[in-house]
């Protein structure tokens, strides 16, 4: 069976996750930050076989959680 390749989120798709406007982990507001300070993770475990579906990116701050 091959892996799925690894999803790349589009522009429309990362804009339609931000209306959430909080950091799925620490749930801080992401007004105010730049595109360069969010990432888009994947919330459950993609290593552990779920999904690459949209539902399942939500957006984090870049500066790297301690908590994830």
């Amino acid at each position: 069976m091959s892996k799925e390749k690894r999803r790349i989120l589009t522009q429309d798709e990362k804009s339609s996750l931000l209306n959430n406007k909080e950091c799925y982990i620490c749930l801080i507001s992401l007004d105010g930050y730049s595109p360069e300070e969010i990432q888009f993770d994947h919330i459950y475990n993609y290593a552990d076989g779920y999904p690459q579906s949209i539902s399942d990116f939500a957006p984090v701050h870049a500066s790297g959680d301690p908590r994830k």
